[in-house]
């Protein structure tokens, strides 16, 4: 006659406790998944339309990211790309002025509120 092998209460409520979580897990971790893909598609986006020659106004008016710059950290004028200044390094550009209309162009490498 074999003796059946008692259960532990306690192994019993940790083996229960495990059962009625892992849906919840199951779920949370898709939801970490999601949001997790879709934060990586927006700083996809967001770094392809950084790579662009020209970024357009809320009015649609194509302004150039390459050209002649002035430097708000240090003063200076430098040529090249409108992100980083040649004399000092200075990266902290969050906008810049439509050429046409005046309006504030915001830089899509920048986060948004």
């Amino acid at each position: 006659m074999s003796a059946l092998i008692p259960i532990p209460p306690r192994k019993l409520a940790r083996v229960a406790l495990l059962a009625a979580a892992w849906p919840f897990l199951a779920v949370l971790g898709l939801v970490v998944a999601i949001a997790g893909a879709w934060r990586f598609a927006l700083k996809l986006r967001r770094g392809m339309e950084a790579r662009q020659d020209t970024l357009f106004c809320p009015r649609g008016h194509a302004n150039e990211t390459v050209g002649r710059w002035s430097c708000d950290r240090c003063g200076g004028e430098y040529l090249g790309w409108l992100g980083a200044c040649k004399n000092c390094g200075d990266e902290s550009v969050d906008w810049f002025p439509c050429d046409r209309c005046g309006l504030a162009v915001k830089l899509p490498w920048r986060s948004r509120p």
